[in-house]
């Protein structure tokens, strides 16, 4: 498998199928989200579009769905039956996840204008966080 976030880079948006949407365990694009790049939906696969756009391709596994309504619009191809890439993926996610969490809160960043750790990321935020070289920020 080599380096685990070499494979993750390819995305655009990457869901580990943890049920972003309230009525649904679907993972939901709404509004006016815009993702460049390809989308891969893991977990149980299901994506609703109910606006929004994904600039690129979108993966989604054999045992879920694609619902779509409204402005939503996808600008390439819909791969449903992708489960080996993102089965694939969802470790790589993992391997990454699991690293990122033994590792110190390194750095202070701007939240709405104030200097602060993040411990509580909620609500509307603006942020850009940047690294010098891959590690440094640990989020």
């Amino acid at each position: 498998m080599g380096d685990p976030q070499t494979g993750l880079l390819r995305w655009g948006m990457f869901s580990l199928g943890g049920g972003i949407s309230d009525a649904t365990t679907a993972d939901d694009i709404s509004g006016t989200t815009y993702v460049k790049g390809d989308v891969g939906v893991a977990g149980s696969g299901d994506i609703q579009m109910s606006g929004g756009t994904i600039d690129g391709d979108l993966y989604y596994r054999s045992n879920g769905t694609l619902k779509t309504s409204g402005s939503a619009k996808i600008t390439g191809a819909r791969i449903h039956n992708a489960d080996a890439l993102l089965d694939d993926h969802y470790n790589r996610a993992n391997l990454v996840d699991n690293h990122a969490f033994s590792l110190n809160d390194s750095h202070n960043y701007l939240v709405n204008g104030m200097a602060q750790t993040l411990t509580n990321v909620s609500g509307n935020m603006n942020m850009t966080v940047s690294a010098v070289a891959p590690g440094t920020n640990v989020v």
